[in-house]
């Protein structure tokens, strides 16, 4: 996890693969002291999140968190697919989060062998996220309704 302060040293460490994907702006509501979470993708992250950070309507965020391969090996329809997937999964979520995104993600269309990389990836990503106490994406409204069926039959 980096704070928006880091963009400085990030911009100028000029290895940083091209196509990334930030997935995630953290932050509070100063008055309701609600947490907020941003999904997004970008192909130059440090720009996006310096765009992020000057819109008014995006600045109440105070860290990110970035993804990427090890190998270069995403591409856009890949990218685009996990923000798609994330955003979806992130929406059914029963934590204390406020999804902030103004649109839908659009997504992409993959190959079958590419959606399984991608839901491997985005497994380890849930993972590290889950582990780190950064976000819970386990608990969705689907299985609170399922337990809630399950408690209103006896």
């Amino acid at each position: 996890m980096a704070t928006v302060n880091i963009l400085i040293l990030f911009k100028k460490y000029k290895k940083y693969p091209d196509l990334l994907v930030y997935i995630f702006l953290l932050g509070k509501d100063l008055e309701t002291n609600e947490n907020y979470l941003y999904i997004g993708e970008a192909d130059d992250v440090a720009k996006r999140i310096k765009q992020h950070s000057k819109n008014k309507n995006k600045n109440w965020f105070e860290d990110f968190i970035i993804f990427t391969s090890k190998d270069n090996s995403l591409t856009k329809a890949h990218v685009k697919y996990l923000e798609k997937s994330l955003y979806e999964l992130a929406s059914q979520n029963l934590t204390t989060i406020k999804l902030k995104n103004n649109n839908h993600p659009s997504g992409s269309n993959l190959l079958e062998h590419d959606i399984a990389y991608m839901k491997e990836f985005k497994n380890d990503m849930i993972f590290i996220l889950n582990n780190l106490g950064i976000l819970n994406f386990v608990k969705t409204k689907e299985e609170e309704n399922t337990k809630t069926n399950q408690n209103s039959i006896f």
